[in-house]
């Protein structure tokens, strides 16, 4: 009976999937939710529950889906977080998004900039510039460290292969966030 249950699951997954690419949102997520409801801790079910409900701009469902998946397993992907905090920013939960993006930072630290500068964001659209500031002080500094850290690796890479290295990443630093001199 189990085969069968696996077997079924593994079906659903199928049809979900092919649903999504026909962008039939209804059908993906009923197969999503008879899969949580014969696996409730399948974290992978939620991620796509919430990305159907996302594609729909149902974001307090996506939201939740996507709540429910953290909740499951927390250790998830940055975009998980990056997508949660975005929402709330959309939706104007602004405190909500911040921790979010502050859990980005505690669990993916080489997201730390971009999550600073959101932060940073949030707080000027609040007109709390000096609070918007500093949050994006933090932002500049994160990325000069994970430039400093990329050099170290570099160098660290160089002088482990005795000067051979096979390829390298070109470094820019100087930039801000958005790219430009």
């Amino acid at each position: 009976m189990i085969v069968n249950h696996n077997k079924y699951v593994h079906q659903l997954i199928n049809i979900a999937a092919k649903c999504s690419q026909e962008s039939n949102f209804d059908g993906a997520i009923n197969c999503y939710q008879k899969i949580l409801g014969l696996q409730p801790h399948r974290a992978d079910m939620y991620l796509k529950l919430g990305d159907t409900f996302k594609k729909q701009q149902q974001l307090d469902r996506a939201i939740s889906a996507y709540q429910q998946s953290i909740d499951l397993q927390p250790e998830q992907p940055p975009w998980v977080y990056q997508a949660l905090g975005n929402m709330l920013i959309e939706q104007q939960k602004y405190d909500r998004a911040i921790s979010f993006y502050q859990d980005l930072i505690e669990l993916h630290p080489c997201c730390a900039s971009e999550a600073y500068i959101k932060i940073g964001d949030i707080y000027h659209q609040q007109d709390k510039f000096f609070i918007a500031k500093s949050f994006w002080k933090k932002a500049r500094w994160e990325r000069v460290l994970l430039n400093v850290n990329r050099v170290i690796d570099c160098i660290r890479q160089y002088f482990a292969t005795q000067g051979k290295l096979r390829s390298i990443d070109i470094l820019d630093n100087g930039c801000e966030h958005t790219g430009q001199q």
